[in-house]
């Protein structure tokens, strides 16, 4: 079975494994653009292909067009061989899906975060997911190759736990150590990874994959990235908050933060913030006194949508804010694509293309550096898939 071909580390299925993985990226793919690749004897590659064709872990899918002789064949991972299970938990809802081999979403499961969904509650009912999935598809637990997890932080990934995420709306975060809860009742490979890389990873897949450096931002009640470097995560600690990036100081002496510190990029962009400062500049000059926790966003994103002349002011203000921010992580990473998403982003009018507006205005970029903006392409699937896809390349040296 493919889990137990990826698992083997002996030198000779090491090598097996690469074409392997080629295969998956590149294909449908010809065994001459293979040799291309890997510059293997011809003799050599030939009698790998042979054998992943035997084992079922590749199939052929057709021919390549050719205008002279016979017209060479191509070969891609047999998407029937392996499944995985990709999470993602944020503070509104929790997504659970299905993926083949090929990332192909099978089914998804999507539920709204309440007061009720304690930590117990979530992990019961997505474990019920992962076994509904597994009896209607009747897939086999050799079959499934693991269970990717993407979620809110602080994390320590590498002991694979969710530490006390602020905001939430039931009781309960702390100290959930999730990946060993699933592990043991699938015994599956089992990781955590903060849910905003996961998405970059999912978008670098989807449309993004001839780009290496990559900037993912997630704009919302806090500013959330995920940064690529060399087609690899840049995390530099696996306890890291990447949360942290909101936190940048963009006006010295400006709004004073939650964190204590004063001008930090979130106090001008999250839709609570903009809420604040449309009660403080309305007529009666009163300011929010409810609890801004338990506002849903995509109430308040309505509110602020039917808002009138200076309410889109204040809302297109947050994006020049939130472009100058996105600009130093330009600079920083070197990003050659940038992906935003959050509900700003996607739900008020033009808020994306003044975001992007005031990046560019406020990047240095050489004449021969080119950056790509797009919104996500799947703005709530991304981390769900992104968990799913960096499990599966976890069996794979990066």
């Amino acid at each position: 079975m493919l889990k137990s071909f990826l698992q083997n580390e002996n030198s000779k299925n090491r090598i097996l494994k690469k074409i392997y993985f080629l295969i998956h990226q590149y294909g449908p793919i010809s065994k001459s653009k293979l040799l291309e690749i890997t510059e293997m004897r011809k003799t050599t590659l030939a009698r790998i292909i042979d054998e992943l064709l035997f084992y079922e872990y590749i199939t052929k899918s057709g021919f390549e067009e050719s205008s002279v002789g016979r017209p060479p064949v191509l070969y891609q991972a047999e998407k029937k061989s392996g499944y995985l299970i990709g999470i993602h938990i944020t503070r509104t809802d929790f997504r659970v899906l299905l993926s083949d081999v090929q990332f192909n979403i099978l089914e998804l499961k999507v539920i709204t975060m309440t007061s009720l969904h304690v930590p117990s509650t979530v992990l019961s009912q997505i474990e019920e997911f992962i076994k509904d999935f597994l009896v209607k598809y009747e897939i086999k637990n050799k079959e499934l190759l693991g269970i990717g997890i993407g979620a809110i932080g602080p994390l320590d990934t590498k002991s694979g736990i969710i530490f006390e995420p602020a905001s939430f709306p039931a009781p309960g975060w702390k100290n959930i150590s999730i990946v060993e809860y699933f592990s043991k009742r699938f015994s599956v490979t089992c990781i955590l990874e903060y849910g905003v890389n996961m998405a970059a990873f999912g978008e670098r897949s989807d449309k993004l994959n001839m780009y290496d450096n990559i900037l993912y931002c997630m704009s919302g009640r806090e500013l959330g990235c995920g940064i690529i470097i060399n087609g690899e995560l840049f995390n530099n600690s696996h306890i890291a908050d990447v949360g942290r990036h909101g936190h940048m100081t963009i006006h010295t002496g400006g709004r004073k933060c939650s964190c204590g510190k004063y001008g930090c990029l979130i106090t001008y962009t999250s839709p609570q913030s903009i809420l604040n400062q449309v009660m403080e500049h309305s007529n009666h000059g009163d300011r929010w006194n409810g609890d801004l926790d338990k506002l849903k966003t995509d109430e308040l994103v309505e509110f602020l949508r039917q808002g009138k002349e200076n309410v889109s002011e204040l809302v297109y203000q947050s994006a020049y804010y939130l472009g100058v921010g996105v600009s130093n992580l330009i600079t920083m990473f070197n990003s050659e694509a940038v992906v935003l998403n959050g509900p700003l982003i996607n739900e008020y009018p033009y808020y994306f293309e003044q975001t992007v507006k005031s990046i560019q205005a406020h990047t240095n970029l050489t004449s021969n550096q080119d950056v790509y903006f797009s919104k996500a392409s799947s703005k709530d699937n991304s981390g769900a898939i992104g968990a799913a896809i960096y499990l599966f390349y976890s069996y794979f040296e990066m």
